[in-house]
């Protein structure tokens, strides 16, 4: 996903790749979605292995994982507070 660096500023038009996952093996057309924002690591598809899945199993779910931004290939830029 290109996500943009800084949200509170519409003149900046720089962007980054935000790193996502999803699961459709649970899917079946008119479940809900669950989304994980996962904490300060480099991510990888293995997070997608967690209780959501479970919980996703039983509920027909839809699964996704979002990488947190500056961890990992979610690097982003540092935006001065």
């Amino acid at each position: 996903y290109t996500a943009t660096a800084d949200h509170f500023n519409g003149a900046d038009t720089r962007t980054f790749s935000q790193r996502y996952w999803v699961d459709k093996t649970f899917f079946n057309g008119t479940g809900p979605l669950f989304v994980e924002i996962l904490g300060e690591w480099a991510a990888s598809v293995s997070d997608l292995e967690s209780q959501m899945k479970v919980y996703g199993s039983t509920r027909g779910a839809l699964l996704a994982a979002v990488e947190h931004r500056g961890y990992g290939g979610s690097l982003g830029f540092n935006i001065p507070i």
